[in-house]
């Protein structure tokens, strides 16, 4: 396409939009799944995907700037930081997408703020008890449900409509005949007995996966998302899942390729 048919085409749809404003919403033919997966901290963009082949990156990293020797090559102008070189293979695929120069309208230099808009789904960090997958759930057509991999109840999914939790043990091996007095005294509970049902099922689906205390930097990704999806893929498992992982605060003591917080 040239550039005036583009523009031509740019136009006429930004008109349209006045007469008859029309949406379209995805139509997945199965059952589809979507995972929601948030690394927690300050993560530095520039220092994973980098711009290498700007004529201003040295100029503007400075001490901050990664020698091109050290980097897995994308193309002319980006290269993946070492810690991420598994990357390139997805990459090469067609699988992986980089958004750099993205951002929130709201200006904060507060990540616990950037955080709760990215989970709130709107663009200050106060104002909504909801996170913006409760909210998609509550809308969504049709049969789902949501799950949290996490050892806690992450904002996205907080609010009104009632979703699951699964996190790996860390209590070590507990017996069936534990489990079994618990079973009955969870029975007489209308509100536990079927939540502590629904957890020992995904338990024996999952099994007892390892936990690195939810950091990415020890190895805690791999199980926790290899067990999201045996979760998932049931054929009656829920269709909406929230998934985190912090250790990202790559600004603290930044390093390069061999630095004490490199990617």
């Amino acid at each position: 396409m040239v550039r005036r048919t583009f523009l031509r085409n740019m136009c006429l749809g930004g008109l349209a939009t006045f007469g008859l404003p029309v949406v379209n919403f995805a139509q997945v033919k199965q059952r589809g799944r979507f995972v929601f997966v948030l690394l927690r901290g300050g993560f530095d963009g520039l220092a994973a995907v980098v711009p290498y082949g700007d004529p201003a990156y040295r100029a503007l990293r400075s001490t901050l700037a990664f020698d091109e020797s050290d980097l897995v090559l994308l193309d002319e102008t980006f290269g993946l930081a070492p810690g991420l070189a598994p990357l390139r293979d997805v990459w090469q695929s067609n699988e992986l997408a980089v958004i750099h120069a993205m951002a929130i309208p709201y200006r904060t230099r507060s990540h616990f703020d950037g955080q709760a808009i990215l989970e709130t789904g709107i663009d200050r960090p106060v104002g909504s008890s909801d996170g913006w997958l409760n909210r998609l759930l509550q809308v969504m057509a049709g049969d789902r449900s949501g799950i949290a991999i996490a050892s806690g109840m992450p904002r996205s999914l907080t609010g009104p409509f009632d979703v699951q939790t699964w996190s790996p043990a860390q209590l070590g091996a507990v017996d069936d005949e534990y489990l079994g007095r618990l079973a009955l005294l969870y029975r007489a509970d209308a509100t536990l007995h079927g939540r502590f049902e629904a957890a020992l099922q995904q338990q024996t689906l999952v099994g007892e996966e390892p936990m690195a205390g939810g950091s990415a930097r020890r190895g805690g990704i791999t199980p926790l998302m290899q067990a999201a999806a045996r979760i998932l893929k049931q054929d009656d498992g829920p269709n909406i899942a929230a998934v985190e992982f912090s250790g990202w605060d790559t600004h603290a003591n930044q390093g390069l390729a061999g630095g004490p917080r490199a990617v």
